[in-house]
């Protein structure tokens, strides 16, 4: 087992954030360096997963950002998915308490799972190597999850930032205890509500229920996972911005066709979930088309023209009986058209 196990921290009245000095400095304080008795304490664990590829620009903060918690994590546990850059080497330098798991690149979902059969905390909370928390994020969350016993996750808002870690001046703040799973499905393209997993707490013995994350989907994991989360029990909050999601041009989520493909997989799959479909009834086909018709026009932007009009095609030949895919994929042939007209001239 790869893990970090930090000591509890009680701050006082001045200070409501984990000294702000590197972690490597705080372990060497005469009090934390006792027996194991010494980190335990009666807050309850959390444990920090971290998927890592290719983040060496950004690792170092997120892991400041994690350690430097009001309400300090028990582990952190960091897997670098087959990095080709200076991940591992980051981590060791600033961080070198904190243990890398090295593995073949297998996916951010993959690592997900190698980073949950390891972790002991009565919490488990995800955060992507290039995203930051803001101090309170785990304080006021375990608090949330401790007031509702029967609320499968807590979610909290996110702000966009970009590759320098400067805020754009978008935010994503809704408020998790009035997300449906029909929410989900009809925004899942839209990203609205937005379930990144840097702003997500839940519990270990939840995720044992939930199952893994499904490691054949990449950026559409995170709303398969979402899903399957509030099918077991409600949302929580604080629908407030505790977490910095950074966008830049390396990240997954930035290839419009992988994208697409990821989610109509995800679609084709819970299609022949019969207890999904009887528990959202005709919201499902309604989401479908919806699904379609956005992941179409994000094509077309993007001048897939070709792969928009074959993507199309296949939804047709799968639902040929489906009115809303139907209007949708007629919709798009027009906006295609148009493309490729625009284009020819």
């Amino acid at each position: 087992r790869f893990k970090l196990v930090l000591p509890a921290h009680t701050p006082d009245a001045s200070h409501s954030a984990f000294p702000s000095e590197s972690i490597d400095s705080a372990l060497r304080q005469d009090d934390i360096a006792g027996s194991p008795a010494s980190v335990m304490s009666s807050r309850p664990s959390v444990s920090v997963v971290v998927p890592a590829f290719n983040a060496g620009p950004f690792l170092g903060s997120t892991l400041r950002s994690i350690l430097d918690q009001s309400c300090p994590p028990s582990e952190v546990i960091v897997v670098d998915d087959g990095s080709t850059d200076d991940t591992a080497t980051v981590a060791a330098h600033q961080h070198p308490l904190v243990p890398v798991i090295s593995q073949a690149n297998a996916g951010v979902s993959a690592a997900r799972n190698r980073a949950f059969g390891e972790c002991s905390g009565t919490y488990i909370a995800t955060c992507d190597a290039d995203d930051v928390w803001l101090g309170t994020k785990l304080e006021l969350q375990v608090r949330e999850l401790e007031n509702a016993p029967d609320a499968s996750a807590a979610f909290c808002g996110s702000a966009t930032i970009d590759s320098r870690g400067s805020e754009t001046g978008q935010e994503h703040v809704v408020d998790p205890t009035s997300v449906t799973v029909q929410d989900l499905l009809f925004h899942i393209e839209r990203r609205f509500p937005q379930p990144i997993p840097s702003t997500m707490l839940i519990r270990r013995t939840t995720a044992a229920n939930v199952g893994p994350w499904d490691e054949t989907l990449s950026d559409a994991a995170d709303w398969d996972y979402a899903i399957r989360l509030r099918r077991l029990g409600r949302f929580v909050g604080p629908p407030a911005v505790l977490t910095h999601y950074r966008v830049h041009d390396t990240q997954m989520s930035s290839d419009t066709l992988a994208r697409v493909n990821d989610v109509r997989r995800l679609f084709q799959r819970l299609e022949r979930d019969r207890a999904l479909r009887h528990e959202v009834g005709d919201s499902f086909r309604d989401a479908h088309a919806r699904q379609l018709l956005i992941s179409l026009k994000s094509l077309v932007k993007a001048g897939h023209l070709l792969p928009a009009l074959s993507y199309m095609l296949r939804e047709l030949c799968d639902n040929p009986r489906s009115h809303a895919v139907i209007l949708a994929a007629g919709f798009s042939a027009e906006r295609i058209g148009k493309a490729g007209h625009r284009r020819a001239t």
